[in-house]
């Protein structure tokens, strides 16, 4: 069924369309110097700025094609077909640019921390609860940059306490939540509360000083590389088996998504090597 012609106000004509095209391809090339003069290294929250109001000149550009197409449609110079697809092309851009623009100002917000020149989120921060739910939700499975040297500290120091090399054939390391040995090579250190958080939200969540603790042995588990990927991804989560035990030392599987490929492990008890434990 071919859709009605929409009808474009005599205001919002072509030439509006191209003026403030032009306008905004200029305003892009001005940016476009000044980002080439700006580095994150030598100023991280100038160039975070720079990045917003590009990514925002060019989320009006896709708005002002959008605008054009409707145009064009309803002057009959594109048949319903072509519109729906070039329409749906423009807004899966505009959301792509959304997603950056997201980043960006998440980006902006954590340099702006660092410097002191707005206060870390806290419970009585407006949005705070808002903003960290967006941290998790818009941010699955990011792979943010990461300090290699932590990330390795971290990882060695997690199989000693955890005493993953405990009984291990030679070369291999235990899985707790697999509940086997695998090679040494495939298994991954694994942050418990995401390391995408950052400073300000952990502590947010978890109280004053916690953020101290984001890259300890007490906030990873070494699993294997699918478990861990898995992990990441949200498809199951560790709850304790027994609620009312003090402190927890007992944890369990629980399956989120059941069409992972992890439906043997569900609600089984995960099993250490010793009586080292996360931090509940």
């Amino acid at each position: 069924m071919a859709s009605k012609n929409i009808t474009i106000p005599e205001r919002i004509s072509s030439k509006f369309v191209l003026e403030k095209s032009i306008r905004l391809r200029e305003r892009r090339s001005e940016l476009k110097r000044k980002l080439a003069s700006t580095s994150f290294e030598s100023s991280p929250i100038a160039y975070q700025k720079l990045k917003i109001e590009e990514i925002e000149t060019e989320v009006d550009e896709e708005k002002l094609n959008r605008l054009s197409l409707d145009i064009e449609h309803g002057e009959k110079k594109l048949t319903d077909n072509d519109y729906r697809k070039a329409q749906r092309n423009t807004n899966v851009r505009i959301i792509s640019l959304g997603e950056d623009l997201w980043q960006h100002k998440r980006g902006l917000r954590e340099e702006e921390e660092k410097s002191g020149v707005i206060p870390p989120i806290g419970p009585d921060m407006q949005g705070a609860f808002v903003h960290t739910l967006l941290t998790l939700c818009k941010e699955p499975n990011t792979s943010a940059k990461r300090s290699s040297s932590k990330q390795s500290a971290m990882r060695e120091s997690a199989i000693q306490v955890y005493e993953s090399r405990k009984d291990a054939p030679e070369g291999k390391l235990w899985c707790s939540i697999a509940q086997d040995y695998f090679n040494a090579k495939q298994m991954k250190a694994a942050h418990i509360v995401p390391r995408r958080l950052g400073s300000g939200l952990v502590e947010y969540l978890f109280g004053p000083g916690s953020s101290s603790r984001l890259h300890t042995w007490d906030n990873c588990l070494i699993l294997c590389s699918f478990v861990e990927e898995s992990f990441g991804n949200g498809n199951f989560v560790l709850i304790p088996a027994y609620p009312n035990e003090s402190p927890i030392k007992t944890w369990k599987i629980q399956l989120t998504n059941i069409a992972a490929n992890l439906a043997q492990l569900d609600g089984k008890n995960v099993l250490f090597k010793n009586d080292s434990r996360p931090a509940a």
